[in-house]
């Protein structure tokens, strides 16, 4: 099983499910969301992530995988994905 994802139209981090450590995970979001806009650092975004996941724990099973499911949506039509 593959893992695709992306924020730009040029960009992909794929990497085979098994290989992706939590931290490679933060760590490319990091350098993602990281622009001149909205100048976010490391720190910052991995506190931000471990939030998510924090919520999504409290979360039970279907609506923990209802959400995640809603945003993989959003995040396929962002990279022009149907």
């Amino acid at each position: 099983m593959l893992l695709a994802w992306s924020i730009g139209v040029d960009s992909f981090f794929i990497l085979r499910s098994s290989d992706v450590k939590l931290t490679d995970f933060y760590n490319e979001v990091a350098k993602r969301a990281d622009t001149a806009g909205t100048k976010i650092n490391a720190a910052e975004t991995k506190r931000v992530l471990s939030e998510a996941f924090a919520l999504l724990a409290k979360l039970d099973a279907a609506d923990a995988n209802d959400t995640i499911a809603k945003g993989l949506a959003a995040g396929k039509k962002k990279i022009g994905g149907k």
